[in-house]
């Protein structure tokens, strides 16, 4: 018993190290990333801000390990006691803005961006970006992606495995490969 407990505490110790490094990186190794709180961290996080992309994170924000977060020349916002769960990525051209007390479950995807089709080779067609807008109370299940230009209500549901390519009315629950609403809280 007396092993499990100084494992157990071990453990928390090693979170705590690695939120106050994050923290820490962030105020004086990244330029655009700023806390207004320490993290709770659960593993590594990778952040970026390039071309002038800004990160900034609410009170209370949680995250598992594996997570990566990226502004490519836009601007992440994610609100208070938000969740971000293991595996998952964040990456924006524009801007990507999630409300407050927002689960992000395992492995979601939410990119603002696409890439363009008119030119050949496709790699130099460039991008089509549109805003992503998560309110407050949403949750976005296990390996759900969300993609440009959609606003998620408050207090709405997304699915496992869910696609969401269009906008999601507040307090409703969607699944499926175009989401489609399946019904109401």
């Amino acid at each position: 018993m007396r092993f499990d407990n100084a494992l157990s505490s071990l453990r928390r110790s090693r979170n705590v190290l690695r939120a106050y490094w994050l923290l820490a990186k962030s105020r004086w190794l990244m330029t655009g990333v700023s806390f207004k709180s320490c993290p709770h961290c659960g593993g590594s996080v990778q952040l970026a801000c390039i071309d002038g992309g800004e990160i900034i994170f609410g009170r209370g924000v949680s995250f598992s390990g594996n997570v990566t977060i990226v502004a490519r020349g836009g601007r992440i916002e994610i609100g208070d006691n938000s969740q971000i769960g293991e595996g998952s990525m964040i990456i924006a051209r524009q801007g990507i803005r999630i409300g407050a007390d927002v689960l992000i479950a395992e492995y979601v995807v939410i990119r603002d961006q696409d890439h363009g089709l008119t030119s050949d080779p496709i790699h130099k067609a460039g991008f089509t970006t549109a805003p992503i807008v998560i309110e407050d109370n949403v949750w976005l299940a296990t390996k759900s992606t969300v993609l440009k230009g959609v606003h998620i209500g408050s207090g709405a549901v997304v699915a496992a495995h869910a696609l969401v390519n269009k906008s999601v009315e507040a307090r409703t629950v969607v699944a499926g490969i175009p989401a489609r609403q399946i019904r109401t809280r």
